[in-house]
């Protein structure tokens, strides 16, 4: 028997894939990986964002420490300022 439209048969007689139906699979796999890679990398920006404004708040606290104990002590002298408030009127030494 001859046909016209040849149709692609596996040997156990069940229909196979056409060229165009294998190419619909694989545009809509794409589509799909798209979607989902731009939505991680959408999430690791905004892990990394995170990271830098942990660093920045911990860089912020350190510098308020420092600030602190650089008020709190003379510049060099090792004594603090309690110690130093009747000699110069109650004021801090070294403020900015």
């Amino acid at each position: 028997m001859t046909c016209r439209h040849k149709k692609f048969y596996l040997s156990s007689g069940r229909r196979g894939f056409t060229l165009v139906e294998l190419l619909v699979v694989m545009s809509i796999i794409s589509l799909l990986s798209g979607v989902v890679f731009a939505s991680l990398s959408d999430g690791r920006e905004k892990a990394r964002m995170a990271g830098g404004k942990s660093l920045m708040a911990q860089a912020d606290h350190a510098l308020g420490y420092e600030t602190v104990m650089s008020l709190a002590f003379d510049e060099g002298s090792g004594s603090s300022v309690a110690d130093n408030a009747g000699n110069n009127g109650g004021t801090i030494v070294g403020a900015i």
